[in-house]
C-alpha cells in the first residue's frame, strides 16, 4: 500500500494574500499561480493563488505578464531600492574580504585536520606506559634466560 500524503494546513484568505506576496518578495523572481501553490506546499490552493494574484495585479501591488496560456507574476521593482555605484563597490570589497577569510579558514582547517590525524595516530600516555611496562617485563624475562647461558651452565643444543 502506498504511503499516505501528509495533510497540510490551509491558510485563511487574508493570510493567503500575505503569504503569496511575501513569497514573491522573498524569491524576487516571476512565478505562475501553479508554481506558487506548489512552492508553498499547497498551503494556498492553485485556484486561490490565481485569484489572489489577479486581485493584487489589479490593485497594482504586483506585475503580471502573459506567458503562453498562463500569466506570470512578479513583484514591482522600486527604483529607490537600486544600489548606487558606491554601494556596489562596498559590496564587492565585502565579498573579496569574505573570500579571503574563507580561504584562510580553509587553510587553518587543513592544518588542524592534519594535526588531529597525527595526534590520533600516536599512542596516548596510558597506552605508552602500558607498552613500556610490557617491554620491561619481556626484557626481564630475556635477561633471566640469558643469565645461565652467560655463566656457561647450560649448553645450547644445535
Amino acid at each position: 500500500m502506498a504511503p499516505r500524503k501528509e495533510k497540510t494546513e490551509k491558510v485563511s484568505a487574508d493570510e493567503a494574500a500575505d503569504t503569496v506576496l511575501s513569497y514573491l518578495r522573498k524569491q524576487n523572481r516571476p512565478y505562475s499561480a501553479t508554481d506558487i501553490s506548489a512552492s508553498l506546499h499547497n498551503k494556498v490552493t492553485k485556484t486561490a493563488a490565481a485569484k489572489i494574484l489577479k486581485e493584487m495585479h489589479e490593485r497594482k501591488e504586483i506585475e503580471g505578464r502573459a506567458a503562453g496560456k498562463q500569466i506570470v507574476y512578479h513583484v514591482i521593482q522600486n527604483s529607490e531600492d537600486a544600489a548606487t555605484p558606491e554601494d556596489l563597490q562596498a559590496m564587492d570589497e565585502e565579498i573579496q574580504r569574505l573570500r579571503d577569510e574563507t580561504s584562510q579558514a580553509k587553510a587553518m582547517e587543513k592544518t588542524l585536520r592534519s594535526t588531529l590525524s597525527n595526534t590520533n595516530a600516536t599512542l596516548s600516555t596510558a597506552d605508552l606506559r602500558a607498552s613500556v611496562a610490557a617491554l620491561e617485563a619481556e626484557r626481564a624475562e630475556v635477561i633471566a634466560r640469558l643469565g645461565p647461558l652467560r655463566t656457561g651452565q647450560r649448553i645450547l643444543a644445535i
